[in-house]
C-alpha cells in the first residue's frame, strides 16, 4: 500500500515535502499502525534547522512521538487487537502509517483524548524525570522554571503539586501568565519581576538559555542547580562568574533521550507507569493550538515561529475529530 510521509529535504532554510512510499504488510510479531496525530516540538524544528544535538542525514522523516490506531496484525500477535490506540516506539513518526514490532507499543484506553495521547511521551516524561531524578527534593521544596506556559511548563505545574512541591513559574508576559493562571502555580513571576521574598528553590529548570539562565541563577539560593533542557532563545546558557564561583550555582544539561538510555529498565517502566496513571486524572495536559493536515505542512515552520497558545499537531488522513 502507498503511504504518505513528510521528509525534511533541506536545513537552511528548512524545507518539508510530502512524499509517497510503499509500505508492506506486517510480518510475524509486527502490527500495522495508522498514525493519527503527531506533535510539533521545538526539538523537531531545531533538528530541521540543523541546530539539534542529533542531525540525521537528509532527507529524513521527522517526529519524536505520536498516537496511532492498530489497523492490521501480523502472525503471532496476541497482546493487541485491531482498533487499539497505541504509542509507537518509533523515530520518524510524521507518516500516515508504519509497521512496527508489537513489543514496542504502549497501549492506551480506546476513549483516550487523542491530542493528549499524542503528546504523552516527550513533554510529560521530561517534566517528571526532571522533577524526580535531577535533585533529591524534599516535600514542600520550591522549583523554579521558566517558559511556564509551554507544554513542559504546564506539566511541571501539575506534577509539582502532585509530588508535594511548590512551583515558581516564570513567564515573559501578562498574556502568558493568564494562560497558566487556572493551573494555580504557587508563584508567578512575569518578565524581570523579582519575588516578594528570597526563593529557597534547590532546583531550577531552564527552557530558554542565554541571559534567561543568568537571570534565573540570580534568584536562586547558594548551591542550587539549574538544569537547562531547551534553548528557546537560540543562545547558549550562561551564568555570571559571581554565581558560579562564589555561590556554587551549578549548571547541567538535560536531554530526555540520553536520560532514558542510561536509566535502568525498571525505572523507565516506573516513569511511564506513573504517566499512565496521570493521564486519565488530568495531570498530563497541554493546550492544543492548532491541528494541521499533512497537505498544509508547508505552513508548519511559519506557524511554529508565530506566538500562539498551545501546541501544534499534525493530522494524518486517518484522523477524525468526530
Amino acid at each position: 500500500m502507498m503511504n504518505r510521509v513528510i521528509r525534511v529535504i533541506s536545513n537552511d532554510p528548512p524545507l518539508l515535502r510530502v512524499e509517497d512510499e510503499d509500505i508492506g504488510a506486517p510480518g510475524p510479531g509486527e502490527v500495522l499502525v495508522h498514525m493519527l496525530l503527531m506533535p510539533v516540538h521545538p526539538a523537531d524544528v531545531l533538528q530541521m534547522r540543523g541546530q539539534y544535538g542529533e542531525r540525521p542525514d537528509l532527507p529524513y522523516v521527522p517526529g519524536f512521538e505520536g498516537v496511532g490506531r492498530v489497523a492490521e496484525l501480523g502472525e503471532g500477535v496476541s497482546r493487541l487487537k485491531v482498533g487499539d490506540i497505541v504509542l509507537p516506539n518509533l523515530r520518524g513518526t510524521w507518516r500516515d502509517a508504519a509497521v512496527v514490532p508489537e513489543r514496542g507499543l504502549i497501549v492506551l484506553p480506546r476513549d483516550v483524548d487523542l491530542a493528549q495521547a499524542a503528546m504523552f511521551k516527550a513533554s510529560p516524561a521530561s517534566a517528571l524525570v526532571m522533577l524526580t531524578k535531577m535533585v533529591d527534593l524534599p516535600k514542600g521544596a520550591e522549583v523554579l522554571f521558566n517558559a511556564a506556559n509551554s507544554a513542559v511548563g504546564q506539566n511541571l505545574i501539575r506534577m509539582a503539586r502532585e509530588l508535594g512541591l511548590r512551583s515558581v513559574a516564570q513567564v515573559r508576559s501578562q498574556a502568558a501568565a493568564d494562560q497558566i493562571a487556572d493551573l494555580a502555580p504557587d508563584m508567578i513571576l512575569i518578565g524581570d519581576q523579582q519575588p516578594a521574598r528570597p526563593l529557597t528553590a534547590p532546583l531550577a529548570l531552564d527552557a530558554i538559555g542565554g541571559e534567561a539562565t543568568a537571570a534565573m541563577a540570580r534568584l536562586l539560593p547558594d548551591g542550587a542547580t539549574i538544569v537547562t533542557y531547551g534553548l528557546l532563545s537560540g543562545a547558549a546558557p550562561r551564568i555570571d562568574a559571581l554565581d558560579l564561583v562564589f555561590r556554587d550555582i551549578r549548571l547541567r544539561g538535560f536531554w530526555l533521550a540520553r536520560e532514558l538510555r542510561t536509566m535502568p529498565g525498571k525505572e523507565i517502566q516506573q516513569i511511564f507507569a506513573t504517566l499512565g496513571d496521570y493521564l486519565p486524572r488530568g495531570l498530563i495536559h497541554s493546550r492544543v493550538g492548532q491541528i494541521i493536515p499533512f497537505d498544509q505542512v508547508d505552513r508548519l515552520i511559519d506557524l511554529h515561529d508565530q506566538p500562539r497558545e498551545g501546541k501544534l499537531l499534525l493530522a494524518t488522513r486517518y484522523y477524525s475529530a468526530d
